[in-house]
């Protein structure tokens, strides 16, 4: 096992920079917007949350992308991780077009999820400049996984960290200056624009790698059919699995700003502090894919169990030490995201639960990608679809509402669900270690 941890390792370091610059983009809109307007604040959280279901599509659909690539070139077949590339960046892109669509009914959607007025009109506004950056976010992760799939994920890591100095360079040029200010909307232009440089740069970094051309990679030829089935197979189940975690979540969302603005306002920056804290155990995840993968492309059965083993311990331990921090430090934390203090004391006060919750979703995550590993499709996703959209929904509007116990009780509601996920999805991978011995 300890090979593994120390794979698992390097490559979370890189792997954790990138989804940390990835989140790091909406972190600093939402920190920014804050600062300018407590309302603009709830406006984007109203529609990141919603056009966020979509944005979160893109690891799922394109996680074919992942798990074959790393399998090709574990057993050696490195030509096939051109045309797995080809076939995910065409995807990517079509499915990133379908959602930029989606996102024109924003203030439909949110008029539909019983917010205000006034919230689903301007949250309805804003999730046009969501929308707009889908198709790059896709076909930039499908280049991201492939880049990581092969052994290059300091790239992603290389790119993500000069791309969010731009980002918030950019906001403070769209969303404050005197002239350009635009609030809330400066801040959504600004990254759909960095996210359309980013799609730029990783396709130039896996094109000019030396390897190239063991890979495939300088064939631009229509992907063969095999190529497309197996992404699509496992792109749908793992897509399905994130919306509906991501409609889940959105549904706490919804259900804070039943409560009323402020609990909304202080659920967007508990939401921002979980989404940028969680990117560490993503990260971890998308390693455990790439070994758990790795292993049973050759057939170790043993080192398959190790591999998942060792990246439900390095992802317990990295969530544990991130959450206890973000406890230690509450008060700081929340003081970030807003200048009223009676919001920052109420957000302050619910990043305890946050901590634990931290822990189990931390650990759900690295068992999930584990099981994607194994090539798992649609059984993995009900796994989720049961626990999140049935349990946690459930859950949490009873300890919120009628419990009252308002944002607290969204989180209560999740830590459980979490808990029972991680709880079948173990039990699912030791039946598919079982099936392939």
């Amino acid at each position: 096992m300890q090979s593994h941890l120390k794979s698992i390792g390097r490559m979370t370091l890189s792997t954790f920079v990138s989804r940390v610059g990835l989140r790091f983009l909406l972190l600093a809109d939402a920190i920014m917007i804050g600062r300018y307007s407590a309302d603009q604040l709830a406006w984007a959280g109203a529609a990141n949350a919603t056009g966020g279901i979509l944005l979160v599509l893109a690891p799922g659909l394109l996680i074919g992308c992942l798990i074959h690539a790393a399998g090709a070139r574990a057993s050696g077949d490195t030509q096939k991780v051109g045309p797995i590339w080809r076939a995910g960046l065409l995807y990517g892109t079509v499915a990133g077009v379908i959602c930029m669509l989606l996102c024109l009914s924003g203030q439909w959607l949110l008029d539909l999820l019983g917010q205000t007025e006034r919230v689903s009109v301007e949250g309805g506004h804003l999730m046009l400049w969501v929308g707009l950056g889908m198709p790059f976010h896709f076909a930039g992760f499908a280049t991201l996984y492939t880049l990581e799939a092969i052994g290059r994920a300091n790239a992603g890591a290389r790119v993500l960290i000069p791309a969010v100095g731009a980002n918030v360079i950019l906001n403070a040029l769209l969303v404050f200056d005197e002239t350009a200010g635009l609030g809330a909307d400066g801040a959504l232009i600004a990254t759909v624009l960095v996210r359309a440089g980013i799609l730029v740069a990783l396709v130039a970094l896996l094109m000019s790698g030396t390897d190239r051309r063991a890979y495939g990679l300088d064939h631009w030829r229509l992907p063969p059919a095999s190529e497309w089935r197996g992404l699509i197979r496992l792109g749908l189940a793992g897509g399905a699995s994130l919306l509906g975690e991501s409609a889940a979540f959105a549904s706490l969302t919804i259900f804070a700003g039943w409560i009323s603005e402020r609990a909304l306002a202080v659920y967007t920056i508990v939401y921002n502090v979980l989404s940028a804290i969680f990117t560490s155990a993503l990260a971890v995840g998308v390693a455990t894919s790439v070994e758990v993968a790795a292993a049973r492309a050759t057939g170790d059965k043993r080192g398959t169990i190790q591999a998942a083993a060792a990246g439900m311990l390095f992802g317990l331990g990295l969530m544990g030490a991130f959450g206890f921090n973000a406890w230690l430090f509450s008060d700081q934390i929340a003081g970030l995201f807003t200048s009223d203090p009676v919001t920052a004391t109420a957000a302050a006060a619910v990043l305890g639960w946050l901590a634990l919750f931290l822990l189990a979703d931390g650990a759900q995550v690295c068992i999930h990608n584990a099981v994607r590993g194994m090539g798992d499709a649609w059984p993995t996703t009900l796994i989720n679809l049961f626990c999140y959209v049935g349990l946690m929904t459930t859950l949490a509007w009873a300890f919120a509402i009628p419990g009252g116990q308002g944002v607290a009780g969204l989180l209560q509601g999740g830590l459980i669900a979490s808990i029972v996920v991680v709880a079948l999805q173990i039990w699912r991978f030791r039946v598919l270690v079982r099936r392939e011995a």
